[in-house]
């Protein structure tokens, strides 16, 4: 799973989940950085992965730079502040991914047990309709079933 920042120019930075999360281990660090008033000081430069994080300000305002060798993503407070609040929602979607792509590589997993040496296709779609693994109103049970037997 890659997490996408991007702005309204058409720029974009991805992150994969463990860079996202390195992100937030460094919330305090970011929000320091954007509560302090007229003398800032400007935290060290923070790499993570492919990504750097760079401290600085845009018209004298506060603003975070989320730079790759080709693209620059500069964030104000507010938009910090929203990406960090996401911070639940984010480890939450991706647990149920991570749980989804589980079940459907142990699914295919079984299904190609099943089959391996089936060279009959009926034969291969009866002996997976009728294993007591396959459950008819699964989601991932009934597209992989579709994919395998596509023709």
């Amino acid at each position: 799973m890659e997490i996408a920042l991007g702005d309204t120019q058409g720029r974009e930075v991805t992150l994969t989940y463990d860079m996202w999360k390195n992100i937030i281990e460094n919330e305090d660090t970011i929000y320091n950085f954007f509560q302090q008033n007229e003398e800032r000081v400007t935290p060290h430069t923070i790499r993570i992965g492919h990504v750097t994080l760079r401290f600085g300000k845009i018209n004298n305002l506060p603003i975070l730079r989320i730079e790759t060798t080709n693209i620059r993503l500069a964030l104000s407070k507010e938009t910090v502040s929203n990406m960090i609040n996401y911070k639940f929602l984010v480890k939450s979607i991706y647990d149920l991914l991570n749980s989804e792509v589980a079940s459907v590589d142990s699914k295919l997993t079984s299904f190609y047990a099943l089959i391996n040496n089936v060279k009959d296709r009926n034969v291969a779609k009866n002996m997976i309709c009728n294993d007591q693994s396959f459950d008819r109103s699964s989601k991932i049970d009934g597209e992989l079933y579709a994919r395998f037997f596509a023709k």
